[in-house]
C-alpha cells in the first residue's frame, strides 16, 4: 500500500478526482504514511453548521452536539467558529479540538458567550484542554469558561494543553490535574 517509490502521496487520490479536494477520506504529509480524515458530516446526512467558516461568516455554534463536531473532523482545524449561544455541557462529554495530528489554527470567537461544566479527560495524554493545540495563526476570544475539570499527563490547560495563538478576553474557572506544563489558562 505505502512505498517511498509512490511519493510525493500529495498526488494520491482516492476519490477519483482530478485534483486533490475537500472528499477525500485520505491525507499523507511528506514522507508518511497515509491517514484517514473523518468523513465529511455534510456526506452522510449529519446536520451541518450555519455559516460558511470564514473570518466573514464564520460557522455559527449552539448547542453540545455542534461544538463536539468541531473536533471530530481535521479539516475543521483552520475553519473560523462563533459561539450562537451559552453551551452547558453537564450531562456530556466534550470533545477536545485540535491535538497532536492536527493543531486548531482557525479562530473561536465566544461571542461573550460561556462554555460550562465540562470535563476534559486526558489523563493518559499529553495536551489536555478544551484545545489540545492552538497554534499561531489560530485565536480565541471573547469567551468564558466556568465549572470545568481538566485532566492531562502533561501540558495540560483548561483552554488549551499548548498555545501559539491568540488568547484576547478569555476568563477560565474550574480545576486542572496536570503533569508538567500544567497551567490554569
Amino acid at each position: 500500500f505505502y512505498s517511498v517509490s509512490n511519493e510525493p502521496l500529495a498526488s494520491w487520490d482516492f476519490e477519483g478526482e482530478s485534483t486533490i479536494g475537500t472528499a477525500d477520506h485520505w491525507t499523507a504529509r511528506a514522507s508518511d504514511y497515509p491517514v484517514a480524515w473523518t468523513i465529511n458530516p455534510a456526506s452522510v446526512g449529519i446536520p451541518f453548521f450555519i455559516g460558511r467558516g470564514t473570518l466573514d461568516e464564520p460557522y455559527v455554534i449552539s448547542t453540545v452536539a455542534e461544538f463536539n463536531l468541531i473536533g471530530s473532523n481535521p479539516r475543521w482545524m483552520g475553519s473560523h467558529f462563533k459561539l450562537g449561544a451559552n453551551i452547558d455541557f453537564a450531562g456530556s462529554t466534550l470533545r477536545q479540538i485540535g491535538g497532536w495530528w492536527a493543531p486548531f489554527y482557525g479562530t473561536l470567537d465566544g461571542n461573550s458567550k460561556s462554555m460550562s461544566n465540562f470535563v476534559v479527560n486526558q489523563s493518559s495524554q499529553p495536551f489536555g484542554g478544551v484545545f489540545g493545540m492552538l497554534f499561531n495563526p489560530g485565536s480565541v476570544r471573547d469567551l468564558t469558561l466556568t465549572d470545568a475539570m481538566a485532566t492531562s499527563q502533561v501540558f495540560g490547560g483548561i483552554l488549551a494543553g499548548h498555545t501559539t495563538g491568540d488568547v484576547d478576553r478569555v476568563t477560565v474557572a474550574g480545576t486542572l490535574a496536570g503533569g508538567y506544563h500544567s497551567g490554569g489558562l
